[in-house]
């Protein structure tokens, strides 16, 4: 199985960068009889000064009136606003890119549901590779054991603003004002963690 997980990596990160998006997580699970395939691409963020801010100024929606808890939600349906990331077209594209070559090469010889998906706004990070890319974002970070030491330190689950971050740890502010070191190889999960 992880030799056909590597593969399918291979493939949706392919198809992922022909569009210009980049390859966050891919899943491979069972639900009954068939398999599914979760995947989660995501639009990198142009390095600052290399002159495409123009080609790529956000596009705008017409101011529309929505009633409280009616109508499109999320950040590319508030009116107004300008719409970034991955689109339902970018999902699409890569889905039939990626189905396209599990079928070519028989792959998975059983059925299977392909699903894939942005990473929304509690975006999965990918360590240390994302660290420099959302410095200064809200970050959750869960630890494998709770760090030693006194509280509020000794837990395993930390929210705050990322502030540092190198090959070996993350810096965390919370929101206490405290600091905290995380050490990667401790860190079994982390993502973005929106303000409510």
């Amino acid at each position: 199985m992880s030799e056909l997980l590597e593969q399918l990596r291979v493939w949706a990160r392919e198809a992922a960068e022909t569009i210009g998006c980049e390859l966050v997580e891919l899943s491979l699970g069972r639900t009954g009889a068939s398999r599914f395939i979760h995947v989660v691409v995501d639009r990198p963020a142009p390095p600052p000064g290399d002159g495409e801010e123009a080609e790529t100024a956000p596009q705008r929606l017409p101011a529309r009136r929505f009633k409280p808890g009616k109508g499109p939600k999320g950040p590319q349906w508030r009116a107004g606003k300008p719409l970034r990331g991955v689109t339902a077209g970018d999902c699409q594209a890569i889905s039939r890119q990626l189905n396209g070559l599990i079928l070519m090469h028989e792959a998975l010889p059983e059925s299977y549901r392909l699903e894939v998906a942005s990473p929304g706004e509690e975006r999965p990070l990918r360590l240390p590779e994302d660290a420099m890319r959302f410095m200064g974002r809200r970050v959750m970070a869960q630890l494998a054991e709770p760090l030693p030491g006194p509280a509020p330190e000794h837990r395993r689950r930390f929210t705050g603003w990322l502030r540092e971050a190198d090959s070996e740890r993350l810096t965390l502010e919370l929101s206490d004002g405290s600091v905290v070191l995380l050490p990667l190889t401790a860190i079994v999960k982390a993502r973005l963690h929106k303000i409510d």
